[in-house]
């Protein structure tokens, strides 16, 4: 197998190129949802979107955890049913028969291609000669390449002696667009098939095996569930009821509680209650508990300990870390788990979600009850909750031609930092011949997105696709977390020469490019702001783009409430962007976004990024309060309009978000939020102001001008000191390097002036070397003169005597020298000329 690479890239990818959602999205009737939403097709905006549906017939029992089982030996029968479609519109279905949840071990496939003549089309399939054992049918809906909705389901063949399940055909038990991991919630699945480890549904089987005996509740992998009919519970049994008058009337009536009544040995029993962020124990007859232990995997691992005291529910502040059992110093009656995390979205109605393992005081039979605890949520965005994580699939092309190289790309945005995941991913031939590949990646988020990449070369002609599942693994359990699905073609090489050409790759051709965008939540609180993110696929390198987008209020869409745009030149095939959207108020938002290339329109995302603010809270404005006072600039200096008393004041706590201008000689030099005005903006003489204006990100408030006058420049002048000439006895083929010390007390930066003489005459040379213009017997000096931009310092000197080859040395002659060695040249310079 190939080792692949895992790539952290800073572009955030939302959607495949024709999809709005790739979630596999719950059905309203499963009880295991995790997050209910609708699923989209962004090629039409219709109400209600196309789904698939597989259903079996000709099993002989169903377990209690919904899972359809065929005799040994016998045939499957599945139907595929696709509704909602758009007449005219062409379609794909694509199934498989395999042997995981991530479509590894295909047994069966088939693949449908048709022009929609009617809005259902259904197809079916007989399976023959499966060995005993669990497997899975998953089917794809597609559209252009591209997928729009996705089911699976569990099957079993043999091992039926747990008896008849009458219920016969699930109907219903899939949903429009997807089942949330085929049926079984994924908290309990394993990575490998297998089937549902976690625990049965309420109803499955509600007496002889759940209440009433230990034959379920031995082990975490075989909890104890819930009664469903309250005249299940013998309540004339006083081993039962104990002394405590609780009646049937008390069970029927509760409506958020879930009853337990079980035999137990004295070993640990495993509940698996109906939770949302917590719930609550209380044994009503029989013995206290003595210990509880929390499973792994679910937001942080520790858990909040309650108790019950005369005021009610109280926290004991003792934390409880998951997988580790903890024993009570004394018995209790009353307890309550708290803690777990909200964006989990733990459904109180699924009783697969949680189990927890408790201990009790003896042996005799137990009474009791579990209320879960609620609350409700709002998104807290990426990084945060796993529900907005989606899985990306795309290739470098649609179309290649024989002896090229696929490029595929697998991209995870908005995922959970410190999260454990893997990605799964089957690729095959949908043309009928045996290739396949099949790759697994796992990592632990730490930046909240995550890609990699994998390649094919010299695939045969023919059509392929690539399906990926996304899992969120802790302590060994497989959460679904999201599906992907795309195909491309391979044709027969017809250039000639047979040499290997890509069709149309990215960056050639525009028509492959696509926007994604997404928000950060799908709800915020009025005063959050909006983190928008964009990501466009395969420019053109060297080509200008502009991508533009509008927010809109859905009832008044023609008027945008919030822009922005971003420019770039591409140097690469894709670029991300992301900005952020304040002060909007209570309502539904959707953006809309547009491409251009060179000024003109090539592509938009569709609209269909939408996002909820709730509340109804008025903000109050913030206000800007400064002292009375006259102010001082420095010349030359940057300045904060905030310095000298200047205070933010926000009722709300709101953040400060005020702008600040800075106006010189009535012109505008600097603006924005909490602008300082820049270095050397100001000269001696110059008028200066600056006006701030009050704003929380919401609501403008007061506006104040500040002003200033500008005195001369606090700047501190510079020094030189040690000037020297190399080499100090110079000859006349020598070139001259002249080095001084530089000190400024505030650090500015040497601009200081370097002057070269000879024989006391200026030369044109400017810098710190001189190589020509001077011959033996002449005095060459370096004059240096300190400067740091602003302030003039001292001047300092440094001379040599060029010497004739061979001739000697003379050593530098520093500043105080100087005079000396000048007057010394013009007694020698005279006498020679008198002697002549």
């Amino acid at each position: 197998m190939r080792t692949k690479t895992v790539i952290a890239i800073l572009c955030l990818f939302i959607v495949s190129s024709l999809s709005t959602s790739l979630s596999i999205v719950p059905g309203t009737s499963d009880a295991n949802l995790l997050l209910q939403e609708t699923s989209e097709t962004s090629a039409r905006n219709n109400s209600t979107s196309e789904y698939v549906d597989i259903d079996h017939s000709g099993y002989v029992w169903e377990t209690a955890n919904m899972v359809e089982v065929w005799d040994s030996g016998t045939d499957v029968h599945a139907q595929f049913t696709s509704g909602n479609l758009v007449i005219g519109e062409s379609y794909q279905l694509i199934w498989n028969l395999s042997d995981s949840t991530s479509n590894v071990g295909v047994y069966d496939q088939g693949n449908v291609i048709w022009n929609a003549t009617s809005t259902t089309s259904v197809e079916s399939t007989n399976v023959s000669g499966l060995a005993d054992g669990t497997y899975y049918f998953h089917a794809t809906l597609a559209q252009q390449g591209s997928h729009i909705a996705t089911d699976m389901t569990t099957i079993q063949v043999g091992n039926n002696s747990g008896g008849n399940n009458s219920g016969g055909n699930n109907t219903g038990g899939n949903n429009t667009g997807g089942n949330n991991g085929g049926g079984n919630s994924m908290h309990n699945n394993s990575s490998g098939g297998g089937g549902q480890i976690g625990g049965v549904k309420p109803g499955g089987n509600t007496t002889g095996g759940n209440n009433g005996t230990v034959t379920n509740g031995t082990s975490m992998a075989n909890p104890l569930m819930p009664i469903i009919n309250c005249s299940d519970i013998p309540w004339n049994d006083t081993n039962i009821t104990g002394s405590t008058n609780i009646t049937i009337d008390d069970c029927v009536n509760s409506t958020s509680e879930f009853w337990f009544w079980f035999e137990q040995t004295g070993k640990m029993t495993w509940l698996d209650p109906i939770v949302a962020v917590g719930y609550d124990f209380i044994v009503y007859s029989g013995p206290a508990m003595t210990s509880v232990q929390i499973p792994t995997g679910y937001g942080d691992d520790v858990f909040d300990l309650y108790l019950y005291g005369g005021n009610g529910w109280y926290d004991t502040n003792i934390d409880i870390d998951a997988g580790v059992t903890y024993t009570f110093p004394d018995p209790v009656e009353r307890m309550s788990i708290r803690g777990i995390e909200a964006y989990e979205m733990l459904d109180p109605n699924d009783p697969t979600a949680f189990v927890t393992g408790i201990t009790f005081a003896s042996n005799d039979p137990v009474l009791m009850t579990m209320t879960p605890v609620t609350e409700n949520y709002t998104m807290q965005g990426c990084g945060y909750d796993p529900s907005l994580t989606e899985l990306m699939i795309w290739t470098d092309s649609q179309t290649y031609v024989q002896g090229a190289t696929t490029y595929a790309d697998y991209h995870v945005n908005c995922s959970v930092n410190t999260k454990d995941y893997e990605l799964h991913v089957f690729a095959y031939s949908a043309s009928g011949s045996s290739w396949s590949d099949y790759d697994e990646w796992n990592w632990t988020e730490t930046d909240g997105f995550e890609a990699m990449d994998d390649d094919w070369t010299n695939l045969d002609p023919g059509t392929y696709c690539i399906n990926a599942t996304l899992y969120m693994v802790s302590g060994g359990a497989y959460q679904f977390v999201d599906f992907d699905f795309t195909c491309f073609t391979v044709t027969a090489a017809n250039n000639g020469g047979g040499n290997p050409v890509t069709l149309d790759p990215c960056g050639l051709n525009s028509s492959y490019t696509t926007i994604w965008s997404w928000s950060d939540a799908q709800t915020y609180n009025y005063g959050d702001s909006q983190n928008l993110s964009f990501y466009v696929n395969c420019t053109r390198i060297g080509q200008s783009y502009t991508l533009e987008y509008h927010v809109y209020d859905i009832t008044n869409s023609a008027n945008p409430v919030a822009a922005g745009s971003y420019s770039w030149l591409a140097t690469i095939t894709y670029q991300s962007w992301n900005d952020i959207v304040i002060g909007l108020d209570a309502g539904d938002y959707c953006v809309k976004t547009n491409l251009y290339q060179s000024g003109n329109y090539l592509t938009d995302d569709g609209g269909t990024t939408c996002f909820t603010v709730v509340g109804t809270s008025v903000n109050t404005p913030p206000t800007l309060t400064a002292p009375q006072q006259a102010l001082v600039a420095y010349a030359g200096d940057p300045l904060d309009c905030y310095a000298n008393g200047m205070v933010f004041i926000d009722p709300d706590n709101d953040p400060d978000n005020s702008n600040i201008e800075w106006i010189v000689n009535g012109n505008s030099v600097a603006s924005g939020v909490q602008a300082i005005l820049p270095a050397g903006s100001v000269s001696l003489g110059d008028s200066l102001y600056c006006e701030a204006t009050a704003h929380d990100g919401i609501t403008s408030g007061n506006t104040l001008q500040r002003y200033y006058y500008v005195v001369p420049s606090n700047n501190t002048a510079p020094t030189v000191s040690d000037i020297t000439i190399s080499p100090t006895s110079p000859e006349e083929s020598d070139t001259l390097t002249c080095s001084y010390t530089y000190n400024d007390p505030d650090n500015d930066p040497d601009a200081s002036m370097v002057v070269w003489s000879i024989n006391g005459v200026a030369t044109t040379t400017q810098g710190t070397s001189l190589d020509s213009g001077y011959v033996a017997g002449d005095f060459v000096t370096c004059s240096v003169t300190a400067f740091d931009g602003t302030s003039t310092g001292n001047t300092g000197t440094g001379t040599v005597l060029v010497m004739t080859t061979g001739g000697g040395s003379t050593p530098t002659i520093g500043v105080l020298g100087t005079l000396a060695v000048l007057s010394v040249a013009f007694v020698l310079v005279s006498r020679k000329e008198i002697e002549e």
